[in-house]
C-alpha cells in the first residue's frame, strides 16, 4: 500500500500542468493556486468505476496537499479538513484549477481551497489545517 501511496503523489505531481504562489506583503499568507489534468491512465481511476471512471475525493485532497507543500516548500501534512464538500464529478482529461488561501499563526497553517472545472464550475472546497 506504501508504494501505492508513493506512486500517486508523483503521478499527481505529473499531473500539474502550472502553479504559482503568491504572498502578501509583511504577512504570513500565501495564496497557491494550480492546474491539473488527469489522464484516462492515472491509477486512481482503476475501479472507480468501471465504466464511467470520477477521480476519488481523496485525490482531489491530494493535489490541494501537493499545492501546499510547494507554497511553503517542505511537506507538511493536512490534519484536519473542515466542511469538505464535494459537487462535482472529475473525469479522465478535465481541466481542474485549484486555488488555496493559506495563513500561518503560531506555526500552524490553515487554509481554504476551491477546485473548478475550466468553465468555473465548483468540483469541490473547503478548509484544511496543516
Amino acid at each position: 500500500m506504501k508504494d501505492l501511496t508513493i506512486s500517486l503523489a508523483k503521478r499527481i505531481a505529473n499531473c500539474c500542468t502550472t502553479w504559482s504562489v503568491r504572498s502578501a506583503l509583511h504577512s504570513d499568507s500565501l495564496t497557491v493556486t494550480g492546474v491539473f489534468i488527469f489522464p484516462a491512465d492515472f491509477p486512481a481511476f482503476t475501479g472507480h468505476f468501471p465504466g464511467k471512471p470520477i477521480l476519488p475525493a481523496i485525490m482531489q485532497l491530494a493535489a490541494v496537499s501537493y499545492l501546499a507543500d510547494l507554497a511553503v516548500g517542505e511537506n507538511i501534512r493536512p490534519q484536519q479538513y473542515n466542511r469538505a464538500k464535494f459537487k462535482t464529478m472529475v473525469q479522465p482529461g478535465d481541466e481542474i484549477h485549484i486555488e488555496l488561501k493559506m495563513d500561518c499563526h503560531n506555526s500552524i497553517w490553515t487554509g481554504a481551497f476551491s477546485l473548478r472545472q475550466k468553465n468555473g464550475e465548483l468540483v469541490s472546497s473547503g478548509s484544511v489545517q496543516y
